[in-house]
């Protein structure tokens, strides 16, 4: 791990030196707690030689109720630390809300002034004009559409449909508060929908507070938890959804109780396999795929306390974490652990 905190500071000393090894430089990938371990677990797995330095902003999680300018504010301060300390050659917003407001942002311009910490369109630009950043949302609305997609040609292949009838595929999208009050997923999929030429989709936008405060603490099949779901999934329930894309990092780790309220038949598409294969494809086409090793290093880095990140976050990422760290500067005013 030590040679590995070298290589990754190492070329913060002289411009020279980042672009000497810049295809060995780590993915930095952030979300506001556990959930974006959904996202490294798939790029650990597809990419195993890469280097990873993941933060998760525990602190101030969650960020699905918070408004857009807190969530830009947090998230900007996490990318900058990440990119500052670590010369990260990818940033990868493994928080869905983050990645709506800035696409809500980026697109109407309501939430903060040009220039100003908060401005979605200046987020990557305040780094460094080459830092490829990845967001989670993107994928995970082409995940849904491709599996739209592959039950309609099925159903055509056996003609189950009329000849000349429309299909009508219903699908939902499950998301925190924010995410689903920006609008961006359903301007995402409006625009996206050419791609079912000639069929119809019935989509259904539902927000799930709480989802993420149960997850944080490693909570995912309690009598509580099922609870709040039946409660919160009764209109997907009612509308009978076949699709439903979890539009939030921290809810594959419920996937069990959602499957569970909604019935086997619901086909649960998560954004992080398809996140990982398009950070991937981002890195071959940049050059910057690490071919020097076979196995890359992992760094966890959180705002708050080390070692219930390291409890939770090992359960949900399936592999031991060796280094876990509380990053003191970016956190509130309360007393750290230290490492864990």
């Amino acid at each position: 791990m030590d040679e590995f905190l070298r290589c990754c500071r190492l070329p913060l000393r002289g411009s020279h030196l980042r672009l000497k090894c810049k295809e060995m430089q780590p993915i930095g990938i952030f979300d506001s707690g556990v959930g974006g371990l959904t996202v490294a677990r798939a790029v650990i797995d597809l990419m195993p030689a890469e280097h990873i330095v993941y933060f998760g902003d525990t602190a101030r999680a969650p960020y699905g109720s918070n408004p857009p300018e807190k969530v830009l504010e947090d998230a900007s301060r996490v990318a900058r630390y990440l990119v500052e300390e670590f010369d990260v050659k990818m940033l990868v917003i493994a928080c869905n809300t983050t990645a709506a407001v800035l696409r809500s942002v980026a697109e109407e311009g309501s939430v903060a002034e040009e220039g100003s910490v908060a401005d979605g369109e200046g987020f990557a630009s305040d780094f460094t004009d080459e830092l490829a950043v990845i967001e989670i949302l993107t994928p995970g609305v082409q995940a849904l559409l491709e599996a739209c997609n592959k039950t309609i040609k099925v159903e055509k292949t056996i003609k189950v449909e009329q000849a000349g009838e429309r299909v009508v595929r219903r699908a939902g999208v499950i998301a925190t508060e924010t995410t689903i009050a920006s609008g961006a997923y359903q301007h995402v999929l409006s625009k996206a929908l050419g791609r079912l030429t000639g069929e119809a989709l019935d989509l259904s936008f539902v927000a799930c507070p709480g989802f993420v405060e149960f997850a944080e603490r490693g909570e995912v099949n309690s009598a509580e938890v099922r609870t709040l779901a039946e409660e919160q999934l009764a209109p997907l329930k009612e509308k009978q959804v076949e699709k439903l894309l979890l539009g939030c990092s921290h809810f594959p780790f419920l996937a069990e109780v959602i499957k569970d309220v909604l019935g086997e038949q619901v086909e649960l598409v998560s954004s992080a396999e398809a996140t990982a294969t398009t950070v991937r494809d981002e890195l071959e086409r940049l050059g910057l795929c690490d071919k020097e090793r076979d196995r890359g290093e992992h760094l966890w880095l959180v705002s708050g306390e080390a070692r219930d990140f390291k409890e939770v976050g090992q359960k949900f990422l399936g592999l031991p974490m060796s280094h876990v760290e509380s990053v003191k500067s970016l956190a509130p005013n309360i007393h750290m652990k230290g490492a864990a």
